[in-house]
């Protein structure tokens, strides 16, 4: 795990303890959405899992796939993407509530903007 996952993954968790302590709903949707995105990432396809482990039933943990900055700034930069263009879909779709909502997403993940300062620009 890089020094930047390692930081991320850190400052999320906690930041979603913290949510959930105080029943912050947007909050807490938006850095489960992220910690499923890095785990999602992460996962290592069928394809290419070890002969044996498909032997076992697919039974036991499987090394997960160590993400490079690089694409942990992509995916981050893919998550904010996705919300941007959702919002402009419900909107044009007369649906401002959940505009509104994945908007308000993405303001709290913009905060997590600054962990990629030193690998690339990642803007909210």
């Amino acid at each position: 795990m890089s020094d930047l996952e390692q930081r991320l993954r850190t400052r999320l968790a906690q930041d979603l303890r913290t949510a959930l302590k105080s029943r912050e709903t947007t909050r807490i949707t938006a850095l489960r959405s992220m910690l499923a995105a890095l785990d999602n990432a992460q996962a290592v396809p069928l394809a290419e899992l070890p002969a044996v482990h498909a032997l076992h039933g697919g039974i036991g943990e499987v090394p997960r796939k160590t993400l490079s900055d690089a694409e942990l700034v992509a995916l981050f930069a893919a998550e904010l993407d996705e919300r941007r263009a959702a919002a402009v879909m419900l909107e044009k779709h007369g649906c401002q509530d959940e505009a509104e909502r994945l908007r308000a997403e993405l303001e709290v993940l913009a905060d997590y903007a600054g962990e990629f300062r030193d690998s690339a620009a990642v803007g909210p």
